[in-house]
């Protein structure tokens, strides 16, 4: 595996919605990196509060995922990472009660050592499932944080218009079958803005 891992990255799509073997997903557009576990975690391209993320846990051991994190302040998902409330917080280990930290994994590229990267995306989806119960055990109540998986949504105008009335900025249509590309765009994650 390359040294350094980089995020897939989508292209601009107009007409993907209802599309045969894709499925859609929330974007939050907040910190997004890439989060590598050997012997320690290393964040790459966005490391904010990456000293606070995971605790040790052996079972995720040569782990890589591509996640987000997004706040919650007062049971609310704060939808801009620039604004007034989120600027306030130094560090997670820092943050009042009434704010939380949650991390949306949206793929795994590796776990336990095993390169996942060329299996197809409904493969990878299934595997991350299987690992969450590792992953919840990082999040055994220190500081106020969880993690979630990205869920699955319809990919339809319907769904879309109602998260743009939402607040929400844009949707991410993946094909099932694709692979994991490094730092490419590709027909295969398609934003819809």
């Amino acid at each position: 595996m390359k040294s350094t891992i980089y995020p897939m990255l989508t292209t601009i799509a107009d007409n993907v919605f209802d599309k045969e073997n894709r499925q859609g997903e929330i974007f939050f557009n907040w910190v997004r990196g890439i989060l590598e576990r050997d012997s320690e975690w290393k964040a790459y391209l966005n490391d904010t509060f990456k000293d606070y993320l995971f605790e040790d846990c052996p079972t995720l051991a040569w782990t890589i995922l591509d996640w987000e994190i997004i706040v919650k302040i007062n049971g609310e998902f704060v939808k801009d990472w620039g604004s007034e409330e989120v600027n306030k917080l130094s560090s997670i280990s820092e943050a009042p009660e009434n704010v939380e930290f949650v991390y949306v994994v949206y793929d795994i590229l590796s776990f336990l050592g095993r390169d996942l990267q060329n299996y197809p995306l409904h493969i990878r989806k299934t595997i991350l499932e299987e690992a969450t119960i590792s992953l919840d055990n990082v999040f055994s109540g220190k500081y106020n944080k969880k993690i979630i998986l990205s869920l699955p949504i319809k990919h339809n105008k319907e769904t879309f218009d109602a998260m743009i009335n939402m607040g929400y900025k844009w949707m991410i249509i993946k094909d099932l079958n694709s692979p994991y590309i490094q730092w490419e765009k590709s027909e295969f994650w398609q934003k819809v803005i």
